[in-house]
């Protein structure tokens, strides 16, 4: 499974684009994608998903978003890519399965 964040969010899995579905579940992989391989806190999900104005649940849809994305990806073969950490969510991916971090390496 290749990731791309430089650029539009991209996920290809054996050749073929993978659907991540709406803005949350796009935004919230972003994230953790940023920070790959690291944890990130449900916090600052919530607020790369609703801004300033976060509804009360808020948390709940954080947490919905990582549980469609984790089946997503482990329908595509990716197995448990989205770890919970104490205080939020980490994506574990190989640097060669990521274009930044390819790009990071390169340079």
């Amino acid at each position: 499974m290749q990731f791309k964040i430089l650029g539009p969010l991209e996920v290809t899995a054996g050749g073929q684009h993978v659907v991540i579905g709406g803005t949350r579940q796009q935004t919230v992989l972003g994230l953790l994608l940023l920070d790959a391989n690291r944890p990130v806190t449900i916090e600052r999900l919530v607020d790369a998903a609703y801004d300033d104005d976060p509804p009360t649940t808020a948390r709940a849809q954080v947490q919905i978003s990582i549980s469609t994305l984790r089946r997503l990806l482990t329908a595509r073969g990716r197995g448990t890519v989205i770890a919970t950490r104490s205080r939020g969510y980490s994506i574990q991916v190989p640097g060669e399965h990521l274009d930044a971090q390819r790009f990071h390496d390169l340079i």
